[in-house]
């Protein structure tokens, strides 16, 4: 909490070249899509984080909604090619994603090199009652404060995408859409959409797959400046709020003292907002955590209390803001070294670890050679602590409101 940093320096990254899949029917098919692979050795346990993701750059919401449907079809695709090659699954998972299809699986290393050929080779499938199961999942989210605040903050940040979309809307088109269209559109992503892959556990960073090959992606980073007017929509019976304050990205020394100054400023158990917050008894939950969409990143500060104390969590939240921007900078810096140290701490997770690395492949983040991470969140970090305070400041924040 506090922190989504990258994860500690992976090894180089591994994979090759074995050429396109397979065609489809007796035609010559379409070429694969380009493929990027990264790979992090950690071989403390036998256990292996493996994270795909098939890019989708279509922000509509049809097609947010038929990717939403397609998500549950790609799951059982990927059991049943796993299964076909012999491979145990210890968890497999597909949560929805605004930019695309996603796998999530824990796998032994043993098994690596025959599973992650077949899920590269996944291919189109009938949709089957996928509908339902998108409209069974959506509406979960609607009726859930924290995902409807987190979709509206998404919407605030990054208008125009498709994680703009409520949950309400992706469950009303998910209700409606026609079996043919969710076919289109997992045949469209799965073979033209830019596939990344992360492995994270006991792996030989040098081993070769039978993936398509292609550089990693590099990508220009931005700052924005949302609009410094807080969205108010109606909640639950509580309040919980989703405030953004926008950094720069990884190429800006300032990104790297943004994150430690951010542990300091908003962990979830022992920060300054978590403190302001309890000691008032407005809430027991706080956070502020590193969010990146389409090559953007801010920090994003999460809170929830009873009904009617929104408008108090706000105040609260800008006071301590205004409070980190006037650190002093003796204590600023020892801040920031305890702050650098948790962040490289909580990314010994090889699940977070996973994450991470797929974020900034997916999310367009530029970061630096993973290799450099850790150094610059040593160096960088602290020593831009004090320029990355200009950040945080009151007249930077925007987001988003939720009360009953």
């Amino acid at each position: 909490g506090g922190g989504g940093a990258p994860p500690p320096p992976p090894a180089p990254a591994g994979g090759g070249g074995a050429g396109p899949p397979p065609p489809r029917g007796g035609g010559g098919g379409p070429p694969a899509p380009p493929t990027t692979l990264l790979v992090v050795r950690r071989p403390t346990v036998p256990l292996v984080e493996v994270r795909f993701h098939w890019a989708d750059d279509d922000q509509s919401l049809d097609a947010a909604v038929e990717r939403s449907a397609a998500q549950h079809v790609l799951l059982g695709q990927a059991r049943r090619a796993l299964d076909a090659a012999g491979v145990g699954v210890h968890r497999l998972s597909g949560k929805w994603r605004y930019s695309g299809l996603h796998l999530t699986l824990r796998l032994f290393a043993a098994d690596i090199a025959r599973a992650v050929p077949a899920l590269a080779r996944l291919r189109p499938a009938a949709p089957g009652d996928s509908r339902h199961a998108a409209f069974r999942e959506q509406s979960r989210r609607a009726a859930t404060a924290r995902e409807v605040a987190d979709a509206a903050f998404c919407a605030a940040f990054l208008p125009g995408s498709a994680g703009a979309w409520s949950p309400a809307e992706l469950a009303a088109g998910s209700a409606a859409v026609a079996d043919r269209a969710v076919g289109d559109r997992l045949e469209k992503v799965l073979l033209s959409g830019e596939l990344a892959i992360v492995l994270v556990g006991d792996v030989d960073p040098h081993a070769e797959f039978d993936l398509p090959a292609h550089p990693r992606r590099r990508f220009a980073d931005a700052v924005v400046a949302p609009s410094p007017d807080l969205l108010r929509l109606p909640g639950g019976p509580g309040a919980d709020i989703r405030l953004g304050l926008p950094i720069p990205g990884s190429h800006d020394p300032e990104h790297w003292g943004a994150l430690v100054v951010n542990v300091d400023f908003g962990h979830p158990v022992r920060s300054r907002l978590t403190r302001a917050l309890r000691d008032t008894g407005l809430s027991y939950h706080a956070d502020s955590v590193v969010f990146r969409r389409g090559g953007r990143t801010a920090l994003m500060i999460v809170a929830s209390g009873a009904a009617g104390s929104a408008d108090r969590l706000v105040e609260a939240v800008v006071a301590t803001v205004a409070d980190v921007h006037r650190e002093p900078p003796v204590q600023l810096r020892l801040a920031a070294e305890r702050g650098a140290a948790s962040i490289l701490r909580a990314a010994a997770s090889q699940a977070k670890a996973a994450d991470a690395l797929l974020d900034d492949l997916v999310e367009r983040h530029a970061h630096p050679d993973p290799r450099l991470q850790a150094d610059l969140l040593r160096g960088s970090g602290p020593a831009h602590a004090p320029a990355a305070l200009r950040l945080f400041h009151p007249d930077r924040i925007f987001g988003v409101v939720l009360s009953g």
